[in-house]
C-alpha cells in the first residue's frame, strides 16, 4: 500500500483573507444602516418637529401652564 500524503491546512493568512472579505461588507451595511435611520427616523421627527413649533405660540402655552400651577398652592417660579 502506497502512503497518502495530505496537504497542510493553510492557516497562515487565513484571518487577513476573511478581514478583506467581511470588512468592506460591514462598512456597506453600517453606512447603509445610518443612511436610512437618517432617511425614515430623522427627517420624519424633524417633519413633525417643524410643523409642532410653526403654530405654537409661547404666551398661550404660559397661560395654560399658569393656570394649571395654581392648584398646587402658592407657587411663584424664581
Amino acid at each position: 500500500m502506497g502512503k497518502c500524503e495530505l496537504k497542510k491546512p493553510q492557516l497562515k493568512r487565513l484571518w487577513l483573507r476573511s478581514f478583506r472579505i467581511h470588512f468592506p461588507i460591514s462598512f456597506a451595511v453600517a453606512a447603509a444602516s445610518g443612511i436610512l435611520f437618517k432617511v425614515f427616523v430623522m427627517d420624519y421627527h424633524e417633519r413633525i418637529m417643524r410643523d409642532y413649533y410653526l403654530d405654537y405660540d409661547p404666551e398661550v402655552s404660559l397661560e395654560f401652564m399658569k393656570k394649571h400651577m395654581q392648584s398646587f398652592g402658592n407657587w411663584n417660579p424664581k
